[in-house]
């Protein structure tokens, strides 16, 4: 009979050696069914005793082989009468009783208590493991939140030290300003005590020149190809003594300086006013006029005079001008400028010529501008009651009545119905804005045909130098970014896409999609297959967001729209670092 497996017990360790079938486990004892000694394939072992006589081994089916010394579980007789004779239990309970079950079970001991600081050191894992990840959770998010704050921190410090700098500004503005009236108000008490008794030197009076026929220091040495910059900022810059410009506009001058070409470059400062013109070519109290109104008087004084080219100071000169000059003069024109809606497009603000450019020969349609200014000012010190766009009083106010007489097909701002739109709506009809509401209407032909002995040569500047996106802080986009910067929740019409709106029919959305779409193809166009370009110079404006930076906050981001064109303008950004931030 050959047992189908065997089970040995010792105390509390259970050895198994052969097929688990055949007997109970909780028996504690081997169930063997007869077979016969052919068929040991259905055994899971089988036995052969060792050369040894003292070693009995046990040989399972699959090779393994198991040696157990006789002295470990009896007699080879008790192993022999395991399997000679029916009731193999004797031999079993003899090593189930053997002394050496000591040794296994402090072996057993032993293993336990090596097992148990495993176990606990995983339970201990395992439960501080969603603690300790949730720690860290909480950890960043609180980190986060607070670089958020310390973000939101700096952007209100920054901002902050802005309205510090508009505050210190304004009140330096105001303080002028009433210096000046206070002056204004000697002056004219003075003048009036003056002509009181006499009333024979109205003329000195004005102009402090004794004799007439006395032409300004510099009248006659002033080339006509010359261009004009008047600056005034009574806190920064109140004349030639004292001139502290922002970085962002001395770029902007360096620009125009490196690409003046034939042209005379005049930077005038107030000081410098009694010079190059007369004061009786001024509005008799432009001393206190607000300063674009001080401005816009001059640059048409100085035209009439003298001729040339008005810019405003935060132009970037991209290319020479010469271009511009030599095909107005070979067309016998004498001014050349921009008007809105000359390409079609509406423009909702009650606006016409921009006061940013302007080209004339001398002695041209700006001497009826300086008869204008005089006259439509007198004695007063605001413009207001006269100028329903106080701002563009001796702009384009001044501007279009004389530039209708040449051309009675121009647009016409009163003719668009976009002007009133929103921002607008609130102030009802904004057509009374507009700079043809107190002019004649010459269009009519009330006077005769328009004139034909000059001419002026005119384009829309969004065509050119205007972009769509310049009040939004285009000049520190990045050419390559791939967003739009964040919409301003105080500004939205100047994202809106409304008829007349600067962002009318443009389609980018992305920075580097703007550059590539509207900057870089209007740099290299040419209006109708002409030779001059379209953008030879970009307007900036204020300034928004350049006018706060200092010039190593300018340089350290050199893939702007601001630095590409200084690029394009023919400077080195590596040599105005090194020019201009040890200053």
């Amino acid at each position: 009979f050959w047992p189908e497996e065997i089970l040995l017990q010792v105390n509390s360790l259970k050895i198994t050696m052969g097929r688990k079938k055949g007997y109970k486990m909780a028996a504690l004892r081997v169930s063997p069914r007869e077979a016969s000694p052919r068929e040991t394939s259905q055994s899971g072992f089988k036995l052969a005793p060792c050369e040894d006589a003292d070693v009995f081994s046990i040989e399972e089916l699959d090779g393994t082989l198991i040696t157990l010394p006789s002295s470990k579980i009896g007699d080879i007789g008790s192993i022999n009468r395991l399997f000679g004779c029916r009731d193999p239990h004797i031999a079993l309970e003899k090593v189930q009783d053997h002394p050496d079950s000591k040794t296994v079970k402090l072996w057993v001991a032993l293993s336990c208590f090596a097992t148990i600081p495993f176990i606990f050191v995983a339970a201990t894992w395992a439960v501080t493991y969603p603690f300790k990840y949730d720690l860290e959770l909480r950890k960043s998010r609180e980190s986060s939140r607070l670089q958020q704050m310390r973000d939101i921190a700096s952007q209100f410090q920054k901002q902050l030290l802005r309205l510090t700098a508009k505050a210190r500004d304004s009140r330096s503005v105001l303080e002028n300003e009433f210096v000046a009236r206070q002056i204004n108000y000697e002056t004219k008490a003075k003048i009036r005590q003056v002509l009181s008794k006499s009333n024979v030197a109205p003329y000195y009076v004005i102009t402090k020149q004794a004799s007439p026929h006395v032409w300004p220091a510099k009248y006659g040495q002033v080339k006509e190809k010359t261009i004009w910059i008047y600056y005034h900022n009574p806190a920064t810059c109140p004349g030639t003594w004292k001139c502290n410009t922002s970085p962002y506009l001395r770029l902007c001058l360096r620009s125009i300086w490196h690409n003046r070409g034939s042209f005379e470059m005049i930077v005038l400062h107030r000081d410098e006013i009694d010079q190059y013109l007369s004061y009786m070519e001024l509005p008799l109290r432009w001393a206190g006029l607000d300063e674009r109104l001080q401005r816009d008087a001059v640059h048409n004084a100085l035209l009439a005079r003298y001729g040339g080219v008005t810019l405003d100071i935060s132009t970037i000169l991209l290319r020479p001008l010469d271009e511009y000059w030599e095909e107005m003069v070979a067309k016998g024109a004498t001014f050349r400028g921009y008007m809105f809606r000359l390409n079609g497009q509406p423009w909702r603000h009650p606006e016409s010529t921009p006061y940013w450019f302007l080209m004339s020969r001398r002695e041209g349609i700006f001497s009826g501008a300086v008869r204008s200014q005089v006259i439509g000012v007198g004695d007063k010190l605001d413009a207001s009651s006269d100028y329903p766009m106080r701002r563009n009083a001796f702009g384009d106010q001044t501007l279009i009545p004389l530039l209708t007489m040449l051309n009675y097909s121009l647009p016409r701002c009163i003719d668009d119905d976009s002007v009133g739109l929103f921002p607008y709506k609130s102030h009802g009809d904004f057509s009374m804005y507009c700079p043809e509401s107190r002019a004649p209407e010459w269009w009519q032909g009330m006077s005769g045909p328009a004139r034909n002995d000059t001419r002026a040569l005119l384009r829309d500047p969004r065509d050119g130098p205007l972009l769509p996106f310049a009040w939004l802080g285009m000049e520190m986009w990045n050419v390559s970014d791939q967003d739009l910067p964040q919409k301003s929740p105080k500004e939205p019409f100047l994202w809106d896409q409304t008829p007349g709106s600067p962002m009318q029919g443009i389609n980018c959305t992305t920075q580097q999609d703007c550059w590539e779409k509207y900057v870089v193809p209007r740099y290299f166009a040419h209006q109708g297959g002409r030779e001059t370009p379209l953008m030879s110079f970009v307007y900036l404006g204020e300034g928004k967001v350049l006018k706060f930076l200092s010039f190593s906050e300018i340089f350290s981001q050199p893939n702007t729209f601001f630095c590409h064109w200084l690029t394009w303008a023919g400077l080195d950004l590596t040599a105005l670092a090194e020019e201009f931030v040890k200053l």
